[in-house]
């Protein structure tokens, strides 16, 4: 046969329905399978925990990103993973350390969330780890926050040696305040005198030297000005002249744009003649507005430039807008000329000694004169308070610092704090069983009814009924004679039948632990239940 007779849908139906019994024991046979490789992979549960970072912006101090990226990279070491797999026999079952630290990475996720403002520096680490047993995932996520903990101890002790060296400096730095303090209020007090009479001085000074800078900028500013109005002036009358000899005729530009206003309100009228009366609002100044420019249009056509609005033309309209320019620079000539007239009064209000006083107080910096009647030692322990007394504010807030790390002010003051310690998991949260529930029924009527075509599939290509005569001889059928069987062949095919199904039922049976074994072994139902 060269060809296969086309089925219809209905004779496929009729083939499953036939191979029923064979369907359902399929079907059946593989559902058992994949439910107890199904229910073979062990729940998964995630233990998890929250530590805080806590960096100072204190460039003095210790180098806080460097420690926090020394700790991270311990955390998921080499070596902190193959202890934690050593001391709590994680994944017995891999083959070599290799395996299990592979696996381990896997179920071990440690994120770092950022600040959202700058510095976007470490914010929290977020530590869970996933795994059959929750006490186990609860101890190792424990073991792993330890490390932060430790950090926070080798703090602590930096910490306490730091603030002590500094207490000790803060000691000596108060009782040399102490010795040179009384003498450096006393000559402050007169220094800050004569500073200030002398910065009084300087006041004058610097007002004069600004009037007269201002007196500058503004002649330089009048005289520019009156050189551009001459020059507008010129460029203005040359213009009136190009005016007066370029007549307006009917074929100019302007001529041609009153023609397109007509043109444009006459349409108007027609648009709105269906909606108004000719005593509305709007036809009443339509037709005001074309008899206006019916007006100027029998104008323009009977006279010529010199008796028309300059508007009309584009000369004119240059002319126009440069007549406007000139007034604005008049305006603001004559408002420089009246600011360079009150800056000229004001300088000759100023008392003549103010630039000598002020030049003999600009001798020397006010930052290096020294107090009248003071001597170098005064100026010396001045000094000397004035730097002190700097030095006293840093190791104050230096202090102050040191005894946040050092746990004085509470754990939540130091680099590493554990917000949500780990916690026992109760409920698993990998595999998704429903899912694989599904997935495995699907695959078993999938695997069913594949067997049962295929079990169909040779009969296809034999003559089986009328039909396939019809089909293949073109001969129709007229009759049907029903198959005679004697007791003997009758005993011998239900023989036969039964022990097929003998067969294919040991076969199921023997086939079902093999399926078991092949999908664990695959392990492609753990993998789509733990994503």
């Amino acid at each position: 046969m060269e060809s296969l007779r086309p089925r219809r849908l209905t004779e496929f139906l009729g083939v499953l329905w036939k191979r029923r019994k064979l369907f359902f024991l399929m079907a059946l046979m593989m559902l058992t399978a994949t439910l107890i490789a199904i229910h073979r992979i062990p729940n998964l549960y995630e233990s998890s925990a929250l530590v805080v970072v806590n960096l100072r912006n204190d460039s003095q101090g210790f180098d806080d990103p460097a420690r926090f990226t020394t700790l991270h990279q311990e955390l998921l070491s080499r070596a902190t993973l193959t202890t934690l797999i050593r001391k709590y026999d994680l994944y017995p079952k891999a083959k070599n350390m290799e395996e299990a630290i592979e696996s381990l990475q896997k179920a071990l996720k440690v994120e770092t969330k950022l600040r959202s403002y700058t510095p976007q520096s470490p914010e929290s680490v977020q530590i869970s780890h996933r795994y059959n047993e929750p006490k186990t995932a609860q101890a190792v996520v424990a073991d792993l926050v330890k490390i932060f903990e430790q950090g926070n101890e080798q703090i602590k002790v930096e910490a306490v040696a730091e603030a002590e060296r500094l207490t000790r400096q803060i000691v000596e730095v108060e009782d040399r305040l102490r010795q040179i303090g009384p003498r450096r209020d006393f000559d402050m007090f007169r220094f800050e005198a004569l500073a200030r009479s002398r910065g009084d001085s300087t006041s004058a000074l610097n007002q004069r030297q600004a009037v007269a800078s201002s007196i500058e900028t503004l002649t330089d500013k009048e005289y520019t000005l009156q050189r551009q109005i001459a020059e507008q002036r010129n460029l203005i009358a040359e213009q009136e002249k190009a005016v007066k000899a370029a007549p307006v005729t009917p074929g100019s530009a302007a001529y041609g744009t009153l023609l397109a206003e007509r043109s444009r309100v006459e349409a108007e009228i027609k648009n709105y003649a269906d909606q108004y009366t000719d005593k509305h609002p709007k036809m009443i100044q339509l037709r005001n507005q074309l008899s206006e420019i019916n007006r100027q249009i029998s104008r323009m056509e009977t006279q010529t430039g010199p008796s028309l609005p300059m508007a009309l033309t584009p000369e004119g309209r240059d002319l126009l807008a440069m007549q406007r320019e000139l007034r604005r620079m008049e305006a603001e000539l004559d408002l420089t000329q009246r600011q360079l007239q009150r800056r000229n009064l004001e300088i000759s209000a100023m008392p003549a000694g103010a630039a000598s006083m002020a030049g003999m107080a600009g001798v020397a910096p006010a930052s290096s004169e020294k107090p009248p009647g003071g001597s170098s030692n005064d100026y010396a322990a001045r000094t000397e308070y004035d730097r002190l007394v700097i030095r006293y504010n840093w190791l104050l807030e230096k202090q102050d610092s040191m005894l946040k790390l050092s746990g004085a002010q509470g754990p939540s003051h130091m680099m590493f704090f554990a917000v949500d310690p780990p916690n026992l998991p109760k409920l698993p949260v990998a595999p998704n069983r429903l899912i694989l529930h599904l997935i495995a029924l699907a695959v078993s009527i999938i695997f069913g009814l594949f067997i049962a075509l295929a079990s169909e599939a040779p009969r296809m290509f034999m003559i089986n009924d009328h039909r396939d005569i019809e089909y293949y001889l073109g001969a129709p059928v007229l009759a049907l004679i029903p198959e005679t069987l004697t007791p003997f062949e009758r005993a011998r095919r239900r023989k036969l039948r039964m022990t097929r199904g003998l067969v294919i039922l040991t076969l199921a049976a023997a086939l079902t632990p093999i399926l078991v074994v092949l999908f664990s072994y695959l392990r492609i139902f753990q993998i789509i239940g733990n994503k």
